[in-house]
């Protein structure tokens, strides 16, 4: 198993939780858990596959916070822990804060944990992470104001950061990415551009408005 590169084991009714042996698999490129009854948190020891390029996890019962050392998985390309079924069993998804260390990613292009608990600021750090082309962060519990660092994400299509009811406006340097096609935010409140864009509309429909 130490050489195992791809790993896939969605819809397969599994229990229990994600094992911190997953650590050892140092060839692992791609591991998927998802749409399984799997309880637990995701263990700090992933953060040892430094080849892991596709992390998904969504539509389970994992909760818990994002590993704080998510920033050494340095060939991450996609990360994805959205939709998980807090709603029936009062599991609250990935709670705390996203980690500053998610700066270090510079490969990260997508980026999915909607529908979860998170809490606190979009670190300033996410700026950082140059390669991202889509940032869904809808339905957590993030605060603040949008970072003004998504302005250097120069490859950013799809920004989605609604249902976070304490976070507040978005800043003009990201409301003038030439890339940025869709943007989602509670828009009447959240959003000082919403001349140029306002809720779920590519941004080149709308400008005059």
């Amino acid at each position: 198993l130490l050489r195992l590169i791809d790993l896939r084991v969605n819809y397969n009714l599994l229990s229990g939780s994600i094992p911190n042996a997953i650590g050892n698999l140092m060839n692992l490129e791609h591991f998927t858990v998802g749409t399984n009854n799997l309880l637990g948190s995701i263990p700090d020891a992933i953060t040892n596959l430094k080849k892991l390029k596709f992390f998904g996890c969504e539509d389970t019962y994992v909760e818990g916070t994002i590993p704080y050392n998510i920033g050494n998985m340095e060939a991450l390309e996609v990360f994805r822990v959205y939709l998980n079924r807090w709603d029936s069993v009062g599991v609250k998804g990935l709670t705390g804060t996203i980690p500053s260390s998610i700066g270090n990613l510079q490969n990260l292009r997508l980026f999915f944990v909607y529908q979860n608990s998170l809490d606190g600021k979009i670190p300033e750090e996410i700026g950082n992470c140059r390669s991202i082309e889509i940032l869904d962060l809808e339905s957590n519990k993030l605060e603040g104001v949008v970072p003004g660092s998504l302005g250097n994400l120069k490859n950013l299509r799809i920004l989605r950061v609604g249902g976070n009811k304490d976070l507040r406006e978005l800043p003009s340097s990201v409301c003038e990415l030439d890339s940025l096609n869709i943007y989602r935010s509670d828009c009447a409140r959240n959003c000082t551009c919403c001349t140029v864009v306002c809720g779920f509309r590519p941004l080149q429909t709308v400008p005059g408005e």
